[in-house]
Protein backbone atom coordinates (compact mmCIF):
# COMPACT_ATOMS: atom_id res chain seq x y z
CA UNK A 1 0.00 0.00 0.00
CA UNK A 2 1.82 3.53 -1.07
CA UNK A 3 1.02 5.95 1.28
CA UNK A 4 0.23 9.72 0.01
CA UNK A 5 2.94 13.22 0.58
CA UNK A 6 -0.72 14.44 2.09
CA UNK A 7 1.02 12.30 5.34
CA UNK A 8 4.24 12.51 6.86
CA UNK A 9 6.23 9.52 5.63
CA UNK A 10 7.53 9.34 9.47
CA UNK A 11 4.64 7.34 11.35
CA UNK A 12 4.57 6.41 15.25
CA UNK A 13 2.68 2.96 16.25
CA UNK A 14 0.04 3.01 19.00
CA UNK A 15 -0.34 0.14 21.09
CA UNK A 16 -4.40 -1.50 20.67
CA UNK A 17 -7.28 0.73 22.04
CA UNK A 18 -10.92 1.08 22.14
CA UNK A 19 -11.08 -2.37 19.54
CA UNK A 20 -8.97 -0.36 16.97
CA UNK A 21 -5.85 -1.97 16.24
CA UNK A 22 -2.35 -0.76 14.80
CA UNK A 23 -2.83 2.94 15.31
CA UNK A 24 -0.15 4.70 13.27
CA UNK A 25 0.60 8.65 13.95
CA UNK A 26 0.21 9.89 9.83
CA UNK A 27 0.66 13.51 10.53
CA UNK A 28 0.11 16.19 12.63
CA UNK A 29 -1.05 20.27 11.45
CA UNK A 30 -1.60 23.25 13.97
CA UNK A 31 -4.72 22.26 14.70
CA UNK A 32 -4.89 18.31 14.47
CA UNK A 33 -3.27 15.03 14.41
CA UNK A 34 -4.18 12.21 11.71
CA UNK A 35 -4.12 8.61 12.73
CA UNK A 36 -4.54 5.42 10.58
CA UNK A 37 -5.92 2.17 12.30
CA UNK A 38 -7.84 -1.35 11.71
CA UNK A 39 -10.67 -2.63 13.35
CA UNK A 40 -12.97 -5.52 11.71
CA UNK A 41 -10.09 -5.69 9.01
CA UNK A 42 -10.94 -2.20 7.83
CA UNK A 43 -8.69 0.71 7.95
CA UNK A 44 -10.29 4.18 9.26
CA UNK A 45 -8.94 7.68 9.80
CA UNK A 46 -8.80 9.16 13.07
CA UNK A 47 -8.65 12.91 13.15
CA UNK A 48 -8.00 14.40 16.85
CA UNK A 49 -6.85 17.93 17.97
CA UNK A 50 -3.17 18.87 18.41
CA UNK A 51 -3.33 20.35 21.86
CA UNK A 52 -6.87 18.38 23.31
CA UNK A 53 -7.18 22.55 24.06
CA UNK A 54 -10.80 23.92 24.31
CA UNK A 55 -10.98 25.64 21.17
CA UNK A 56 -9.29 22.68 19.03
CA UNK A 57 -12.11 20.58 20.61
CA UNK A 58 -14.43 22.74 19.39
CA UNK A 59 -13.74 23.25 16.11
CA UNK A 60 -13.11 19.32 15.81
CA UNK A 61 -16.92 19.28 17.22
CA UNK A 62 -18.09 21.69 14.72
CA UNK A 63 -16.78 19.80 11.46
CA UNK A 64 -18.18 17.00 12.76
CA UNK A 65 -21.20 18.83 12.84
CA UNK A 66 -21.05 20.07 9.42
CA UNK A 67 -20.31 16.50 8.24
CA UNK A 68 -21.98 13.37 9.71
CA UNK A 69 -25.34 14.49 8.53
CA UNK A 70 -24.18 14.59 4.31
CA UNK A 71 -23.87 11.30 1.39
CA UNK A 72 -21.81 12.06 -1.10
CA UNK A 73 -19.66 10.12 -3.18
CA UNK A 74 -16.83 12.78 -3.48
CA UNK A 75 -17.11 13.77 -0.15
CA UNK A 76 -15.29 11.98 2.60
CA UNK A 77 -17.50 10.02 4.72
CA UNK A 78 -17.75 10.54 8.76
CA UNK A 79 -18.76 7.51 11.14
CA UNK A 80 -18.69 8.71 14.70
CA UNK A 81 -17.50 11.43 17.58
CA UNK A 82 -15.50 9.70 19.61
CA UNK A 83 -14.39 11.37 23.01
CA UNK A 84 -12.79 8.20 25.02
CA UNK A 85 -9.89 7.42 22.81
CA UNK A 86 -6.18 7.88 24.33
CA UNK A 87 -5.54 11.10 21.75
CA UNK A 88 -9.05 12.69 23.24
CA UNK A 89 -11.88 13.79 21.35
CA UNK A 90 -11.79 12.48 17.67
CA UNK A 91 -13.29 11.77 14.55
CA UNK A 92 -14.28 8.35 13.08
CA UNK A 93 -13.50 8.42 8.98
CA UNK A 94 -13.68 6.94 5.95
CA UNK A 95 -10.12 5.99 5.38
CA UNK A 96 -8.62 6.96 1.40
CA UNK A 97 -5.65 5.00 0.04
CA UNK A 98 -4.64 7.90 -2.47
CA UNK A 99 -2.73 11.14 -3.30
CA UNK A 100 -3.67 14.66 -3.06
CA UNK A 101 -4.78 16.72 -6.28
CA UNK A 102 -1.33 18.52 -6.95
CA UNK A 103 0.21 14.67 -6.67
CA UNK A 104 -1.89 13.90 -8.87
CA UNK A 105 -1.17 16.50 -11.37
CA UNK A 106 1.86 15.93 -11.59
CA UNK A 107 1.41 12.24 -13.23
CA UNK A 108 0.73 14.71 -15.98
CA UNK A 109 -3.00 13.14 -16.47
CA UNK A 110 -5.11 13.66 -19.83
CA UNK A 111 -7.31 16.62 -20.71
CA UNK A 112 -10.43 14.65 -20.53
CA UNK A 113 -9.15 13.23 -17.00
CA UNK A 114 -8.84 16.77 -15.75
CA UNK A 115 -12.22 17.79 -17.16
CA UNK A 116 -14.17 14.68 -15.02
CA UNK A 117 -11.85 15.51 -11.86
CA UNK A 118 -12.95 19.25 -11.92
CA UNK A 119 -16.66 18.07 -12.59
CA UNK A 120 -16.90 15.67 -9.50
CA UNK A 121 -14.93 18.89 -7.34
CA UNK A 122 -18.03 20.70 -8.72
CA UNK A 123 -20.99 18.03 -7.61
CA UNK A 124 -19.05 17.82 -4.24
CA UNK A 125 -18.80 21.36 -3.46
CA UNK A 126 -22.68 21.95 -4.94
CA UNK A 127 -23.68 19.81 -2.54
CA UNK A 128 -22.20 21.76 0.50
CA UNK A 129 -23.72 24.26 -0.52
CA UNK A 130 -27.44 23.33 -0.98
CA UNK A 131 -26.51 22.21 2.70
CA UNK A 132 -25.73 25.68 3.71
CA UNK A 133 -22.38 25.26 4.11
CA UNK A 134 -19.19 26.56 2.67
CA UNK A 135 -16.08 24.84 2.96
CA UNK A 136 -13.69 28.10 3.07
CA UNK A 137 -10.68 25.94 3.14
CA UNK A 138 -11.29 24.37 -0.80
CA UNK A 139 -7.39 23.87 -2.31
CA UNK A 140 -5.06 20.64 -3.37
CA UNK A 141 -4.25 19.69 -0.31
CA UNK A 142 -7.79 19.09 0.41
CA UNK A 143 -8.83 17.09 -2.33
CA UNK A 144 -8.11 13.34 -2.52
CA UNK A 145 -7.73 11.09 -5.82
CA UNK A 146 -8.07 7.75 -5.09
CA UNK A 147 -5.43 5.34 -6.50
CA UNK A 148 -8.36 2.63 -6.73
CA UNK A 149 -10.34 4.38 -9.29
CA UNK A 150 -8.97 8.04 -9.53
CA UNK A 151 -12.38 9.42 -8.05
CA UNK A 152 -11.86 12.22 -5.81
CA UNK A 153 -12.93 12.92 -2.37
CA UNK A 154 -13.50 16.09 -0.97
CA UNK A 155 -12.14 15.97 2.62
CA UNK A 156 -11.41 19.23 5.54
CA UNK A 157 -14.58 20.73 6.74
CA UNK A 158 -12.36 21.80 9.88
CA UNK A 159 -13.05 25.82 8.20
CA UNK A 160 -16.57 24.94 7.24
CA UNK A 161 -19.39 26.84 8.27
CA UNK A 162 -22.56 28.55 7.61
CA UNK A 163 -21.51 31.14 11.06
CA UNK A 164 -19.31 33.46 8.76
CA UNK A 165 -18.44 35.08 12.73
CA UNK A 166 -16.92 31.50 14.05
CA UNK A 167 -14.97 31.67 10.81
CA UNK A 168 -13.33 35.30 11.40
CA UNK A 169 -12.13 33.84 14.63
CA UNK A 170 -10.58 30.90 13.07
CA UNK A 171 -6.72 30.90 11.86
CA UNK A 172 -5.98 28.46 9.15
CA UNK A 173 -7.22 29.42 5.53
CA UNK A 174 -5.00 29.37 2.42
CA UNK A 175 -4.30 32.61 1.84
CA UNK A 176 -3.05 31.53 -1.97
CA UNK A 177 -6.83 29.75 -2.45
CA UNK A 178 -8.72 32.69 -0.39
CA UNK A 179 -11.21 34.71 -1.90
CA UNK A 180 -10.55 38.36 -1.07
CA UNK A 181 -13.37 38.66 1.42
CA UNK A 182 -12.22 35.90 3.48
CA UNK A 183 -8.69 37.59 3.11
CA UNK A 184 -10.43 40.77 4.56
CA UNK A 185 -12.08 38.89 7.21
CA UNK A 186 -15.75 40.11 5.74
CA UNK A 187 -18.95 39.16 7.64
CA UNK A 188 -21.02 38.83 4.23
CA UNK A 189 -19.59 35.33 2.92
CA UNK A 190 -21.90 33.50 0.88
CA UNK A 191 -20.76 30.90 -2.29
CA UNK A 192 -19.26 33.05 -4.21
CA UNK A 193 -16.33 32.62 -1.57
CA UNK A 194 -15.89 29.46 -2.99
CA UNK A 195 -16.45 30.01 -6.28
CA UNK A 196 -13.28 32.18 -6.02
CA UNK A 197 -11.01 29.24 -4.96
CA UNK A 198 -12.65 27.04 -7.44
CA UNK A 199 -11.23 28.97 -9.98
CA UNK A 200 -7.73 29.11 -9.16
CA UNK A 201 -8.05 25.22 -9.02
CA UNK A 202 -9.56 25.22 -12.55
CA UNK A 203 -7.17 27.14 -14.23
CA UNK A 204 -4.55 24.82 -12.07
CA UNK A 205 -6.01 21.69 -14.14
CA UNK A 206 -6.98 23.22 -17.51
CA UNK A 207 -4.71 26.19 -17.84
CA UNK A 208 -6.07 28.62 -20.13
CA UNK A 209 -8.78 26.23 -21.60
CA UNK A 210 -11.16 28.28 -19.64
CA UNK A 211 -9.48 31.65 -19.38
CA UNK A 212 -12.42 33.21 -19.70
CA UNK A 213 -14.72 31.21 -17.41
CA UNK A 214 -11.73 31.22 -14.88
CA UNK A 215 -11.46 34.87 -15.37
CA UNK A 216 -15.31 35.37 -13.85
CA UNK A 217 -14.15 33.08 -10.95
CA UNK A 218 -11.38 35.19 -9.73
CA UNK A 219 -13.40 38.39 -10.10
CA UNK A 220 -12.58 40.95 -7.04
CA UNK A 221 -15.98 41.73 -6.54
CA UNK A 222 -18.10 38.43 -5.67
CA UNK A 223 -21.56 40.47 -7.14
CA UNK A 224 -19.59 40.22 -10.67
CA UNK A 225 -18.74 36.22 -10.00
CA UNK A 226 -20.95 33.03 -10.83
CA UNK A 227 -23.35 32.99 -8.31
CA UNK A 228 -22.90 29.57 -7.62
CA UNK A 229 -22.12 26.19 -8.46
CA UNK A 230 -25.00 25.47 -11.20
CA UNK A 231 -24.58 28.88 -12.78
CA UNK A 232 -20.27 27.72 -12.96
CA UNK A 233 -21.69 24.37 -14.12
CA UNK A 234 -23.58 25.56 -17.13
CA UNK A 235 -20.78 28.15 -18.44
CA UNK A 236 -18.38 25.58 -18.34
CA UNK A 237 -21.07 23.16 -20.24
CA UNK A 238 -21.82 26.08 -23.07
CA UNK A 239 -18.18 26.20 -23.35
CA UNK A 240 -17.62 22.39 -24.16
CA UNK A 241 -20.28 22.41 -26.42
CA UNK A 242 -19.64 25.57 -28.31
CA UNK A 243 -18.17 23.90 -32.00
CA UNK A 244 -20.34 20.73 -31.49
CA UNK A 245 -23.17 23.45 -32.26
CA UNK A 246 -21.41 24.78 -35.05
CA UNK A 247 -21.32 21.42 -36.54
CA UNK A 248 -24.91 20.70 -35.75
CA UNK A 249 -26.04 24.10 -37.68
CA UNK A 250 -24.01 23.27 -40.73
CA UNK A 251 -25.39 19.77 -40.78
CA UNK A 252 -29.21 20.91 -40.32
CA UNK A 253 -28.56 23.42 -43.29
CA UNK A 254 -27.77 20.39 -45.12
CA UNK A 255 -30.15 18.18 -44.28
CA UNK A 256 -32.69 21.03 -45.32
CA UNK A 257 -31.41 21.35 -48.31
CA UNK A 258 -31.75 17.29 -48.92
CA UNK A 259 -35.21 17.77 -47.85
CA UNK A 260 -36.26 20.55 -49.81
CA UNK A 261 -34.34 18.12 -53.00
CA UNK A 262 -36.80 14.89 -52.13
CA UNK A 263 -39.88 17.12 -52.19
CA UNK A 264 -39.06 18.77 -55.39
CA UNK A 265 -38.33 15.62 -56.83
CA UNK A 266 -41.22 13.18 -56.10
CA UNK A 267 -43.59 14.06 -58.19
CA UNK A 268 -41.00 13.12 -60.97
CA UNK A 269 -39.73 9.80 -59.13
CA UNK A 270 -43.59 8.89 -59.17
CA UNK A 271 -44.01 9.42 -62.71
CA UNK A 272 -40.69 7.18 -63.15
CA UNK A 273 -41.86 4.52 -60.81
CA UNK A 274 -45.45 4.85 -62.63
CA UNK A 275 -43.62 3.73 -66.09
CA UNK A 276 -41.75 1.73 -64.24
CA UNK A 277 -44.34 -0.30 -62.82
CA UNK A 278 -45.92 -0.14 -66.67
CA UNK A 279 -43.19 -1.83 -68.34
CA UNK A 280 -42.69 -4.39 -65.74
CA UNK A 281 -46.65 -5.51 -65.99
CA UNK A 282 -46.47 -5.26 -69.80
CA UNK A 283 -43.41 -7.61 -69.98
CA UNK A 284 -44.35 -9.62 -67.14
CA UNK A 285 -44.46 -12.54 -69.14
CA UNK A 286 -41.16 -12.00 -70.58
CA UNK A 287 -38.33 -14.08 -69.29
CA UNK A 288 -35.77 -11.84 -71.47
CA UNK A 289 -37.33 -8.69 -70.43
CA UNK A 290 -37.49 -9.59 -66.24
CA UNK A 291 -34.12 -10.94 -66.37
CA UNK A 292 -32.62 -7.21 -68.05
CA UNK A 293 -34.88 -5.55 -64.89
CA UNK A 294 -33.54 -8.24 -62.64
CA UNK A 295 -29.47 -7.55 -63.81
CA UNK A 296 -30.07 -3.08 -64.07
CA UNK A 297 -31.47 -3.35 -60.14
CA UNK A 298 -28.50 -5.53 -59.30
CA UNK A 299 -26.12 -3.09 -61.39
CA UNK A 300 -27.57 -0.11 -59.46
CA UNK A 301 -27.07 -1.56 -55.86
CA UNK A 302 -23.13 -2.20 -57.42
CA UNK A 303 -23.28 2.06 -58.41
CA UNK A 304 -24.61 2.69 -55.36
CA UNK A 305 -21.35 1.12 -53.59
CA UNK A 306 -19.24 2.61 -55.85
CA UNK A 307 -20.52 5.93 -55.34
CA UNK A 308 -20.58 5.38 -51.85
CA UNK A 309 -16.87 4.62 -51.78
CA UNK A 310 -16.52 7.32 -54.23
CA UNK A 311 -17.59 9.80 -51.52
CA UNK A 312 -15.52 7.92 -48.25
CA UNK A 313 -12.42 7.99 -50.55
CA UNK A 314 -12.63 11.71 -51.03
CA UNK A 315 -13.89 13.19 -47.82
CA UNK A 316 -11.20 10.84 -45.75
CA UNK A 317 -8.24 11.82 -48.21
CA UNK A 318 -9.13 15.29 -47.45
CA UNK A 319 -9.51 15.17 -44.20
CA UNK A 320 -6.29 13.44 -44.32
CA UNK A 321 -4.46 15.52 -45.83
CA UNK A 322 -5.76 18.60 -43.65
CA UNK A 323 -5.31 16.65 -40.62
CA UNK A 324 -1.85 16.67 -39.92
CA UNK A 325 -1.85 20.36 -40.71
CA UNK A 326 -4.74 21.05 -38.38
CA UNK A 327 -2.76 19.17 -35.33
CA UNK A 328 0.64 21.04 -36.38
CA UNK A 329 -1.20 24.58 -36.28
CA UNK A 330 0.24 25.25 -32.24
CA UNK A 331 -3.49 27.35 -31.94
CA UNK A 332 -7.09 26.54 -32.06
CA UNK A 333 -7.10 30.07 -34.52
CA UNK A 334 -4.77 28.70 -36.76
CA UNK A 335 -6.26 25.62 -36.68
CA UNK A 336 -9.98 26.42 -37.68
CA UNK A 337 -8.52 27.57 -41.07
CA UNK A 338 -8.10 23.92 -41.90
CA UNK A 339 -11.41 23.11 -40.88
CA UNK A 340 -13.15 26.27 -42.92
CA UNK A 341 -10.86 24.60 -46.08
CA UNK A 342 -12.09 21.21 -45.07
CA UNK A 343 -15.64 22.61 -45.18
CA UNK A 344 -14.91 24.81 -48.27
CA UNK A 345 -13.76 21.96 -50.57
CA UNK A 346 -16.25 19.10 -49.70
CA UNK A 347 -18.91 22.24 -51.04
CA UNK A 348 -17.09 22.58 -53.84
CA UNK A 349 -16.86 18.49 -54.25
CA UNK A 350 -20.54 18.75 -53.91
CA UNK A 351 -21.49 21.27 -56.52
CA UNK A 352 -18.85 19.67 -59.16
CA UNK A 353 -20.05 16.15 -58.24
CA UNK A 354 -22.91 15.25 -56.15
CA UNK A 355 -25.02 17.69 -57.63
CA UNK A 356 -24.49 16.91 -61.20
CA UNK A 357 -25.92 13.74 -60.30
CA UNK A 358 -29.03 13.61 -63.20
CA UNK A 359 -30.58 9.95 -61.68
CA UNK A 360 -33.01 10.94 -58.68
CA UNK A 361 -32.35 7.29 -56.76
CA UNK A 362 -28.67 7.97 -56.80
CA UNK A 363 -28.92 11.73 -56.11
CA UNK A 364 -30.57 11.07 -53.51
CA UNK A 365 -28.51 8.09 -51.93
CA UNK A 366 -25.33 10.27 -52.46
CA UNK A 367 -26.73 13.18 -50.95
CA UNK A 368 -27.46 11.40 -47.80
CA UNK A 369 -24.13 9.46 -48.06
CA UNK A 370 -22.12 12.70 -48.28
CA UNK A 371 -24.36 14.32 -45.20
CA UNK A 372 -23.03 10.89 -43.26
CA UNK A 373 -19.14 11.22 -43.88
CA UNK A 374 -19.28 15.01 -43.85
CA UNK A 375 -20.40 15.10 -40.26
CA UNK A 376 -18.11 12.19 -38.95
CA UNK A 377 -14.87 13.50 -40.28
CA UNK A 378 -15.76 17.08 -39.19
CA UNK A 379 -16.45 16.42 -35.77
CA UNK A 380 -13.09 14.67 -36.09
CA UNK A 381 -11.07 17.70 -36.80
CA UNK A 382 -13.15 19.66 -34.61
CA UNK A 383 -12.12 17.32 -31.68
CA UNK A 384 -8.61 18.26 -33.24
CA UNK A 385 -8.81 21.42 -32.59
CA UNK A 386 -10.27 22.09 -29.39
CA UNK A 387 -7.16 19.88 -27.81
CA UNK A 388 -4.79 22.90 -29.11
CA UNK A 389 -4.18 25.81 -27.18
CA UNK A 390 -6.12 29.37 -27.21
CA UNK A 391 -3.52 31.74 -28.76
CA UNK A 392 -4.16 34.64 -26.17
CA UNK A 393 -3.48 38.32 -27.43
CA UNK A 394 -3.79 39.60 -24.11
CA UNK A 395 0.09 40.98 -23.57
CA UNK A 396 0.70 41.20 -26.98
CA UNK A 397 1.39 44.56 -28.40
CA UNK A 398 -0.25 46.06 -31.06
CA UNK A 399 2.10 44.87 -33.89
CA UNK A 400 2.26 41.39 -32.87
CA UNK A 401 -2.02 41.77 -32.92
CA UNK A 402 -1.95 42.48 -36.40
CA UNK A 403 0.36 40.73 -37.39
CA UNK A 404 -1.57 37.28 -36.21
CA UNK A 405 -4.93 37.98 -37.63
CA UNK A 406 -3.32 38.92 -40.96
CA UNK A 407 -1.97 35.24 -40.73
CA UNK A 408 -5.15 33.99 -39.77
CA UNK A 409 -7.38 35.73 -42.07
CA UNK A 410 -5.20 35.01 -45.24
CA UNK A 411 -5.47 31.38 -44.58
CA UNK A 412 -1.34 31.25 -43.69
CA UNK A 413 0.43 28.73 -41.12
CA UNK A 414 1.18 30.19 -37.83
CA UNK A 415 4.85 31.19 -37.79
CA UNK A 416 6.63 33.05 -34.53
CA UNK A 417 6.44 36.49 -34.74
CA UNK A 418 9.15 38.83 -36.20
CA UNK A 419 9.67 42.76 -36.98
CA UNK A 420 10.95 41.48 -40.61
CA UNK A 421 7.91 39.07 -40.72
CA UNK A 422 5.69 41.29 -39.82
CA UNK A 423 6.77 43.67 -41.93
CA UNK A 424 6.64 41.34 -44.78
CA UNK A 425 3.37 40.49 -44.38
CA UNK A 426 2.09 43.96 -44.31
CA UNK A 427 3.42 45.04 -47.33
CA UNK A 428 1.70 42.12 -48.90
CA UNK A 429 -1.68 42.51 -47.42
CA UNK A 430 -2.10 45.88 -46.55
Amino acid sequence: MVESEFFDGTTTRVVKQEGFQDIVLLRSTAYATLYRASKAGKFFLIKATRDGSERQVAMLRREYEFAIGGDHPHIVHIYTYEENLPMGASIIMEYIEGRTLAEYLAENPSTAERKRIFEELLSAVGYIHKRGIIHNDLKPENILISRADNSLKLIDFGLADSDVHFVMRTLGYTPAYASPELSNRCTTLDARSDIYSLGIILRQLLGTRYRFITARCLMQDPAQRYDNVEALQSAIHRRNNRWKHIVAIICIALIATLTMLYFSTKKQYSNVQKQYDEARSHYINTEQKYQELKSDIENKAKTRELLYARIENKIVNLYNALSDSVSNSVYQQFGASGYNRFANELVKYKNDSIDTITDIELATFANSSYLHLYSIYANKLVDEIEELPFLSFDNMSSDEKLFYNLLRRNGLPYRPYSKEEAKTIKDKFL
